[in-house]
């Protein structure tokens, strides 16, 4: 039987988003735990020290303290920023944890076992993240970020490995056999089309994940002048709230953006586990498995 590649997609779809409504009320609550009220924190935390450090350099600017030294201005400016690294780290590993419980929630859903408890699974997804789960996030970021500099039509090619973390979680395979799958392709002995027409699916999959991502980041930047824009700049909203470093835009600008954040994490992590089952499906709906054309 032909497989057109619109029915491919719409088949790997439809599953993701069966996928992603059965495990909705889960995400709710791991999308909370790991991306919003951690994000959260870590604005008020980053703020807060910005509008201390703000209030040294101020400070030293008038000359009352440690004059014109440019090496006393960094020595004001260091501890900051290796506040906000260290707790940036954090944040990106709360992040990923969240990422692979909602994967192995995801996994659990298409192999029609009994879900975990939140704790559980958030548990096991910091195990596997501390495990390999980082670095296979890390090092697959860093090949993009290369292509992107060096060769921007390269990123194209290097979109598939956006599967990478699933098979972490569905085959519970290493680090080095989850890439190679990726590489050769070959973590399913077969798909409608064959070796391009998986590699596509791959592509679209990634470039969507990459323009949502980036779209993400515009939203933010360009939302900070929305009292501007809205002519709003007397309005409440716009007066800093006391003791803090932000104003009610501000406030309403994050919680939009980790609100949308939340749901594309959601949407990818289930999807990517989606094609892997998908093909896997496919595969054992053929005498003997089939090869992979």
């Amino acid at each position: 039987m032909q497989h057109k590649p619109t029915q491919i997609t719409k088949g790997i779809w439809q599953k993701g988003f069966q996928c992603l409504s059965a495990v909705s009320l889960k995400a709710v609550y791991i999308s909370f735990l790991t991306i919003l009220l951690p994000q959260i924190l870590f604005e008020i935390f980053v703020g807060q020290e910005a509008l201390q450090v703000t209030k040294n350099i101020r400070y030293f600017g008038n000359g009352s303290e440690v004059g014109s030294d440019i090496f006393a201005l960094g020595n004001i400016a260091a501890p900051f920023f290796s506040l906000v690294m260290v707790a940036g780290l954090i944040l990106a590993l709360a992040h990923l944890v969240g990422y692979y419980a909602l994967m192995m929630a995801a996994d659990s859903f298409h192999r029609g076992e009994q879900q975990k408890s939140l704790w559980v699974l958030l548990i096991d997804s910091l195990v596997l993240v501390i495990k390999r789960g980082f670095l296979a996030v890390f090092l697959y970021w860093l090949v993009v970020v290369i292509a992107q500099v060096i060769l921007p039509p390269a990123i194209f090619f290097v979109a598939p490995g956006i599967l990478i973390p699933a098979l972490l979680v569905t085959e519970r395979c290493s680090l080095p056999s989850a890439i190679k799958q990726i590489v050769k392709l070959n973590f399913t002995r077969v798909f409608p089309g064959g070796k391009w027409a998986l590699f596509f699916q791959l592509l679209s999959f990634g470039a969507f994940v990459y323009t949502g991502i980036l779209l993400l980041f515009y939203f933010r930047s360009s939302m900070y002048n929305l009292d501007i824009w809205l002519g709003l700049t007397n309005s409440f909203l716009s007066t800093q709230i006391v003791g803090t470093a932000f104003n009610g835009f501000y406030v309403i600008v994050v919680i939009t953006q980790l609100l949308l954040w939340s749901v594309l994490m959601a949407f990818v992590s289930t999807y990517s586990v989606s094609i892997y089952h998908w093909a896997k499906a496919f595969e054992k709906r053929l005498p003997g498995g089939g090869v992979v054309v």
